[in-house]
């Protein structure tokens, strides 16, 4: 009974266990259906959401507005007054008779049933300038989502090509650690020997133990890369690897007038659009709330009593109301100013965007070509490397050249492996960036109905990738091999 027990208790715990454990293998394909499930993804979804709340709401008030209501009322005091009634006439004197009878003005129980109606006949367009405001806000929620997460994706794909940089590097880093252990080791033989000088061993020791700090940091690095990356995707905390490696091809640059031209459909600038129309519609909604409303209302009632009778009636009412705006302290004028003002802003700061958009794009442009022309002079390094150190590799095998010269020349050729990956890897983060400039643009957040909004920066509160710089071999702290 007990080894059952105890089976059953491990066929619970092992595979959690197990799971504890697993790494998480990450490929640049699966970068999107992460950013889709992303918190920052459900938080605009839940912002999209309440938009279309407020704009069904908005809604609502082109609708006749029907009512039921019930009441009970109790009044402990009820005036009673006598009605003297003539009834006849004595037909001795000729006088008219007369009789009492009790009146009670209200009764102690009453009870109301109403069914009422109300709609607003006449408001100038207010109501529908209302709503059509909170549809436009709707469309420019929704394309603040969809903006979301094509700026997680870009985000976190920036994110992903550091990483398999900075993965090149420690493999290029493992490698050189192992020539240079192979080297001390076998100047220390040497030594032993007495064919090598005390300074050629203390040279090979202080060459390989330099290495281990680099690694290190370069280790830290990735590690905290790798860090930003779980935040911005919210992925679990557990160890990932990495499935692609590093791909050299270089694309060609685009157009900049096609650039341009594409920067019209960009999520930021059409959600600008949507913004300013609805505070158009906002405005000619403010200009109408000093002018008179005609409205209609209308109630059908079931009561006890009905008139001076204890029993059970039904009346019907119809009514129409002018509401006439006589002096309201200026609060309309104030209104209109401001959503006058608001869209003046709105206007303003799209074109501010498009041309900053314009002078980002040419700017990535130019600093795209300079990397091309460094990828080509790097790579024409990383050839004379290669050469050198194959070179030098059959010299150092015929005897006519000491392990240093060859360790010197294995170690220029890393170098220039290194030099040539980072010129790589800036290449195709600076390209994403150029891609993210043209195809999401700025993330805001709407305030509501004033059809203002406030930047979060290019990829947001909390999403901004490293620059390519942070995170490139070459400043990553003594990544290139010395």
């Amino acid at each position: 009974m007990n080894v059952f027990k105890i089976g059953i208790t491990l066929w619970i715990l092992i595979p959690g266990i197990v799971r504890g454990v697993d790494t998480l293998s990450l490929s640049f394909e699966d970068i999107p259906q992460w950013a889709t499930r992303s918190l920052w993804t459900q938080i605009m979804q839940a912002q999209t959401q309440a938009q279309r709340g407020l704009a069904q709401q908005a809604q609502s008030a082109l609708w006749p507005q029907v009512f039921f209501s019930g009441n009970y009322q109790y009044s402990s005091y009820v005036q009673k007054f006598t009605q003297r009634v003539i009834v006849g006439f004595d037909p001795a004197t000729g006088r008219p008779i007369f009789q009492e009878i009790p009146i009670e003005f209200g009764k102690h129980h009453t009870y109301t049933l109403s069914v009422g109606l109300q709609y607003p006949l006449w408001d100038w367009g207010r109501f529908r300038y209302l709503a059509k405001a909170q549809k436009e806000q709707v469309s420019a929620s929704e394309i603040r989502q969809d903006q979301t997460v094509q700026n997680l994706i870009y985000s976190a794909q920036q994110i992903y090509y550091s990483l398999l940089a900075l993965q090149e590097s420690q493999n290029l880093l493992d490698e050189m650690e192992q020539t240079l252990k192979q080297h001390y080791e076998s100047t220390r033989e040497r030594y032993n020997q007495g064919l090598a000088s005390e300074l050629d061993l203390l040279q090979a020791e202080v060459n390989w133990r330099t290495l281990a700090p680099q690694k290190e940091q370069v280790h830290a690095q990735f590690e905290s890369l790798l860090n930003t990356l779980r935040n911005l995707l919210d992925l679990p905390d557990q160890p990932i690897r990495l499935l692609d490696s590093l791909n050299t091809d270089v694309p060609s640059l685009p157009d900049t007038l096609a650039l341009f031209q594409r920067l019209e459909d960009r999520p930021d600038i059409v959600a600008l659009d949507h913004q300013i129309r609805a505070t158009e519609q906002l405005l000619a909604a403010a200009k109408t709330e000093d002018k008179p409303t005609v409205t209609l209302q209308t109630a059908y009632t079931l009561r006890n009593p009905i008139g001076f009778e204890q029993k059970w009636g039904t009346m019907g009412t119809v009514s129409v109301g002018l509401t006439l705006p006589i002096f309201d302290g200026f609060r309309t004028k104030g209104k209109v100013l401001q959503m006058a003002a608001t869209l003046r802003s709105l206007r303003l700061l799209r074109q501010k965007t498009l041309q900053e958009a314009k002078r980002t794009i040419r700017s990535l442009l130019q600093e795209l070509a300079s990397l091309r022309s460094q990828i080509e002079a790097r790579k024409d390094n990383l050839r004379l490397a290669e050469k050198m150190q194959k070179a030098a590799e059959q010299q150092f095998d015929l005897g006519l050249l000491s392990q240093l010269e060859y360790l010197n020349a294995a170690n220029a050729y890393l170098q220039a492996k290194v030099q040539y990956f980072q010129a790589i890897a800036e290449y195709h983060v600076k390209l994403l960036e150029l891609k993210k400039t043209v195809d999401v643009g700025t993330i805001s957040t709407s305030s509501g109905n004033s059809g203002t909004s406030s930047s979060l920066g290019a990829t947001g509160g909390g999403m901004r990738s490293p620059s390519p710089s942070s995170v490139s071999p070459q400043n990553s702290g003594g990544m290139s091999p010395r």
